[in-house]
């Protein structure tokens, strides 16, 4: 299991505001992980101004990285988490070159 991120660790592992819900707890699953969903990507991408590298955002949801040593359950929720992402991506936003930037009708929540 991954370290939970904390709110004074810096970095692509820093917690933003989007990963508290409103009763104020984590949006983190069981090893530490930000939840993957249509609402925290969209937010993640309106805080950066409505647009960024695509590099950037799967190392904010820690979806890259080699799966090397892993047992075959974690790469099985792995290749789930990468392909939920990959799904919400599309669907929030267009791309060019390696720059996602939200659709019109996301930008303006």
């Amino acid at each position: 299991p991954r370290s939970t991120p904390t709110k004074d660790s810096g970095g692509a592992n820093a917690m933003s505001p989007d990963m508290l819900d409103s009763s104020g707890t984590d949006l983190v699953d069981e090893y530490g992980l930000r939840i993957i969903t249509l609402e925290s990507v969209r937010r993640e991408i309106w805080i950066r101004k409505c647009s960024i590298k695509v590099d950037v955002l799967c190392k904010i949801f820690q979806v890259t990285g080699s799966s090397k040593g892993l047992s075959k359950a974690e790469k099985t929720k792995r290749k789930e988490r990468k392909s939920r992402f990959n799904n919400i991506c599309f669907e929030l936003c267009t791309m060019e070159g390696n720059l996602l930037t939200l659709k019109q009708h996301y930008a303006k929540k």
